[in-house]
């Protein structure tokens, strides 16, 4: 009977792991290295991901990407850049497995495009144009991507002009 009494413990203490990962997220370092490599290698743009990577399997699976930074590999100082604060990509399991992903929604939270010039009527020019996308076999597909601001944003009433 203290045998039973151990294993059920056991059990309840695994499915309460499970639900709380499935839940939270688990972090995922490992795939910072993967995505970094692909994006420079088929876009010629290097992304730097400075937050953490997430992967939630609740309500569906997803993976979360924050503090991205996009610019070209020669500009150094980096004038002419894309900042993101949070990337999250919803996809089936099923998608995923098949190595095809069907991102069912793409969130991009806090974009912002920092250049030098443009301001002046001149023509806004970012670096060079990336290089077209390798393809092997079938790609990825995107159904919807939106566009927020910081959640913080969205509800502060922003002050008067005479304030």
């Amino acid at each position: 009977m203290k045998a039973l009494k151990i294993i059920g413990a056991a059990v309840a203490a695994i499915i309460v792991i499970l639900a709380v990962v499935m839940i939270v997220g688990i972090p995922s370092g490992f795939l910072t290295s993967a995505i970094q490599d692909r994006v420079e290698r088929q876009t010629g743009y290097r992304l730097t991901i400075a937050g953490e990577t997430r992967i939630s399997l609740w309500p569906t699976l997803n993976v979360t990407l924050s503090d991205l930074t996009l610019q070209e590999p020669k500009d150094r100082e980096g004038a002419s850049r894309v900042t993101i604060g949070s990337l999250q990509a919803d996809m089936t399991l099923s998608s995923a497995w098949s190595g095809h992903p069907r991102i069912s929604e793409l969130i991009v939270t806090r974009p912002v495009l920092y250049t030098t010039s443009g301001f002046d009527g001149s023509t806004l020019m970012i670096g060079r144009s990336p290089p077209p996308m390798r393809r092997a076999g079938r790609g990825s597909e995107v159904m919807r991507v939106q566009l927020s601001p910081a959640s913080s944003e969205r509800n502060t009433p922003r002050p008067a002009a005479d304030e």
